[in-house]
């Protein structure tokens, strides 16, 4: 996985097909972040990047900038996504099961197809998600912001 270049700000954002180490290096930077109490190490910023099919089970996401990521299909089991950005990601397809998504930015995010199975969207916004075909069998919603969501076979 590398690092390449968004060309309209010049500014890291997109993961692309080759070594892993630029993704391992922010991942490590951001769990830093995280444990420091936002002292120490940086906030992730993975706008807008390309992570489509990646096994990021159980990775320490909590407050990271995904918005507009492509998702789709990627491995998020377990994740700890509380207070994450992910408002315009497409994770239509993701493994979202048991996810921790408290607080996480979701709307207008595809999430059609997506397993969501036991995660925890408690005061999750996601208003004008689009949620077909979505599992959200016992996941918690409690407080979770679903004005308008698209919703026409969600399983629940």
């Amino acid at each position: 996985m590398t690092i390449a270049t968004d060309k309209s700000n010049a500014t890291p954002n997109r993961a692309e097909s080759g070594s892993g180490a630029a993704l391992t290096r922010v991942l490590e930077n951001h769990r830093n972040w995280v444990a420091s109490g936002w002292e120490a190490g940086q906030r992730a910023d993975l706008h807008g990047c390309d992570l489509h099919t990646l096994d990021l089970t159980g990775a320490l996401l909590a407050d990271a900038d995904l918005h507009r990521a492509d998702l789709h299909e990627i491995s998020l089991r377990g994740a700890g996504l509380d207070g994450a950005d992910l408002h315009r990601a497409d994770l239509h397809g993701a493994d979202l099961r048991g996810a921790y998504l408290q607080w996480a930015d979701l709307h207008e995010a595809v999430l059609a197809g997506a397993d969501l199975r036991g995660a925890g969207l408690a005061a999750a916004d996601l208003h004008r998600a689009d949620l077909h075909q979505a599992d959200l069998t016992d996941a918690e919603l409690v407080g979770a912001d679903l004005r308008a969501p698209t919703c026409a076979r969600c399983v629940d």
